[in-house]
């Protein structure tokens, strides 16, 4: 079938009139910013839900002896004890000898990260996925300009979440990027920060400098020596004073930020890692033909989507979500990247069949394609219309 039909073009261009109609009242942009709450470690809670209520670390192994390596996330409970993101595993198991440490999973995480990413999508016409756990989206427009329409919005995108993936978010709205990334952090977990823009101000006043991107500790520490704690303090100084000390480019960013100045646009990377589409099926199924003609279908998006940006792809991955809500990826590498719809079909009815060969009991509720190792397509190639299949 052709993406769009007529009816879905002359909605398309309704929806511009609209647009155009709403966005030269609007003075302000209106920026969301979605921050899964410990991530990592809430998917493995999910997967496991004897680990509720006890302290998890996610842990990236060395490989060079049993505890070396670094912790990546650690739930509210670990973090209480003094477990932090980047910490030793060693020195971890010193600290909280009694929490659970776990290898991190991340064809878990990037599937859960993709359902989360469509959620969004289906609520929001621009968005950004900055990390596999946190998305920007520019609702100006689906909100009108208008900070209560925004907050329900994010309301109802919370909800979703939770209903789908049963894991929480927190989500900052605010009138830039900066402002909405700090508000996400607010109230964690599982918060819901508005800052208008009238508000900025008073908001970021009493916070930590360290809360301004691009404040590590070496910086922190080099402010903190001028007397420079909270943002506050920062806002008073001369962008020459902060030059002198921190360069031009950071120096500049940090006067600009410690007033809630950011310029930059919410926008899509301009080579995306991987392109994929998750949905939840009409109902719960043992079959995996089943599954494979539900996938198959969301495979044309897919495709049209790359096409749409010029690309190819070298693996194909069908992701299972079952009635329990655990995650299963199977995946297939090529040697050579194309965009072919029809390869990408059969790489997943074989890979749907061998899942449920062996996975005799598996129910599933909700399933997905992703392709990724993407490469700018040659001129000339890779650009058909999926008419011509």
């Amino acid at each position: 079938m052709p993406r769009t039909s007529k009816h879905s073009e002359k909605n398309k261009n309704n929806k511009i009139v609209q647009e155009n109609e709403i966005m030269p009242h609007i003075t302000h942009r209106i920026v969301l910013h979605l921050d899964m709450d410990s991530f990592f470690a809430s998917c493995e809670q999910r997967q496991n839900p004897a680990l509720f209520g006890k302290p998890v670390a996610v842990c990236i192994f060395s490989g060079r002896d049993s505890d070396s390596g670094a912790i990546s996330t650690a739930n509210y409970a670990a973090r209480a004890l003094g477990i932090k993101s980047g910490m030793p595993i060693k020195m971890a198991k010193k600290i909280a000898p009694q929490a659970t440490y776990l290898p991190a999973n991340f064809a878990l995480y990037t599937g859960v990260s993709d359902s989360i990413l469509e959620i969004v999508k289906v609520h929001c016409k621009t968005t950004q996925q900055a990390s596999i756990d946190e998305v920007y989206a520019d609702i100006t427009f689906e909100a009108s300009g208008d900070y209560r329409i925004a907050k329900a919005l994010a309301q109802t995108i919370k909800k979703e979440v939770f209903e789908q993936e049963k894991l929480t978010c927190s989500i900052g709205i605010a009138p830039n990027k900066l402002v909405a990334k700090i508000a996400s952090d607010f109230q964690k977990p599982d918060g819901l920060t508005v800052v208008k823009p009238d508000e900025v101000p008073g908001f970021l006043s009493p916070l930590p400098v360290k809360k301004l991107l691009g404040v590590g500790p070496k910086t922190e520490s080099e402010l903190a020596k001028l007397g420079i704690e909270s943002i506050a303090d920062l806002r008073k100084r001369e962008m020459s004073e902060l030059v002198g000390l921190l360069g031009v480019a950071r120096g500049k960013w940090l006067y600009e930020s410690s007033r809630g100045t950011d310029a930059q646009p919410v926008q899509q990377r301009e080579m995306p890692e991987q392109i994929s589409r998750i949905a939840t099926m009409k109902s719960d199924t043992s079959d995996w033909g089943e599954v494979a003609g539900f996938c198959s279908r969301l495979a044309q998006d897919v495709v049209q989507s790359a096409r749409d940006e010029g690309l190819q792809y070298r693996t194909a991955s069908v992701i299972f979500i079952l009635a329990n809500l655990k995650t299963h990826t199977k995946s297939r590498s090529f040697e050579t990247a194309n965009c072919d719809l029809t390869r990408l079909q059969s790489v997943i009815n074989e890979l749907s069949k061998s899942f449920f060969e062996e996975n005799l009991t598996v129910v599933c509720r909700r399933a997905g394609v992703r392709i990724s190792g993407l490469e700018k397509a040659e001129k000339g190639k890779g650009q058909k219309s999926l008419m011509e299949f």
